[in-house]
């Protein structure tokens, strides 16, 4: 079974009615409904409970050294350099969230998918 990881902390709902890729570029006559990794986490859940586990991992004081040394582990498998430990997770969280991985491969920063979005992430 897949595995998506959500790493993020609170910052703003984006707009849209759920179904566009981008609610900015949205031209249907639908109803903005927030995007939140909560709403996401929980339509993906309920739409596709078989398809892969979902783990949604929200900063807060208690979580930021696990959450600080998991997304280290994700970062450091990608190739990437950046260096994140407790101390500055909470920066590069307000610069990034919601940062997101399936099966640890790094997929998408700063942007929040809907559930189709990130099932369509799982089929690529």
């Amino acid at each position: 079974m897949d595995l998506i990881e959500i790493f993020y902390t609170d910052a703003p709902a984006l707009s849209g009615c759920g179904t566009c890729s981008t609610a900015a570029a949205c031209e249907s006559d639908c109803v903005d409904v927030p995007v939140t990794v909560e709403t996401t986490v929980s339509d993906f859940k309920e739409d596709y409970p078989d398809r892969a586990e979902i783990k949604a991992y929200r900063l807060s004081e208690e979580t930021k050294d696990d959450m600080a040394k998991r997304l280290q582990e994700i970062y450091k498998k990608n190739g990437e350099l950046l260096i994140i430990s407790s101390s500055n997770i909470s920066f590069i969280l307000s610069r990034l969230t919601p940062v997101i991985a399936i099966n640890e491969e790094l997929t998408t920063t700063n942007y929040v998918p809907t559930a189709v979005e990130l099932k369509m992430a799982l089929d690529f």
